[in-house]
């Protein structure tokens, strides 16, 4: 089973994407490739990097997030020997969306996650709870992402000319992956995130990238873990 890391950097910006990627290299027991896209939306940098890799597992990393857990991907590698699993993060929640979330027309705010948990070293508490351990989540978000490549293959590919681009791409592959039967493992693995240092390059709608999440996946939504 083999692992690629990918990021895509919007616009180049900060300089301090280096040593985020670096961060990746230097605290992994292995070695992974690396494929990096630049100055692309992100969903048609995400399918550049689908249709041009052929690893099992598709490590999608915003690159403004430094890993500081050696052999994280030894903790990564082991959720995925089970074949329930679909995706792993290291942001998660137990649940997503309000239980009224179809019971009125689609509102942003009740795709909401609840029950947070994450290891981020300097704010897990200001987004939910601090875990370091390992659960199963409803809903991710995209700061870091691993994905096996079937279920990118089961759901045609990631989305282009959709509304769902910047906005809402973490909903849909948690959501893809309950659709298909599997599940969502969260790992808390210590790290942190930056916060926006790579917008996206195009005009985005979040009203309707919502919109387009709310019509899509009435099936799987909303959701919440049990236990």
């Amino acid at each position: 089973m083999g692992l690629s890391l990918v990021h895509a950097n919007a616009t180049l910006h900060w300089e301090g994407w280096k040593d985020c990627v670096q961060s990746w290299k230097d605290t992994a027991l292995f070695k992974h490739p690396i494929y990096e896209v630049y100055r692309k939306p992100i969903m048609a940098a995400y399918q550049e990097v689908f249709e041009n890799t052929t690893e099992d597992i598709l490590c999608y990393a915003h690159d403004d997030v430094t890993f500081y857990e050696p052999d994280w991907d030894v903790r990564v590698m082991r959720e995925f020997k089970d074949s329930t699993v679909g995706a792993v993060g290291f942001f998660g929640a137990k649940g997503h969306g309000l239980p009224s979330l179809y019971l009125e027309p689609c509102k942003p705010e009740n795709f909401m996650r609840r029950g947070v948990v994450s290891n981020l070293r300097r704010d897990a508490e200001r987004h939910g709870m601090r875990f370091a351990g390992e659960c199963d989540v409803a809903v991710f978000d995209g700061l870091t992402m691993f994905v096996r490549r079937e279920v990118i293959r089961k759901m045609g590919g990631w989305p282009q000319n959709a509304p769902c681009s910047y906005w809402v791409y973490d909903y849909l592959i948690s959501c893809e992956v309950r659709r298909q039967g599997l599940r969502n493992r969260f790992v808390g693995v210590d790290c942190d995130h930056w916060n926006g240092k790579s917008p996206s390059i195009i005009p985005e709608d979040h009203s309707a990238a919502h919109q387009w999440l709310y019509d899509r996946y009435k099936d799987v939504l909303p959701y919440t873990v049990e236990g």
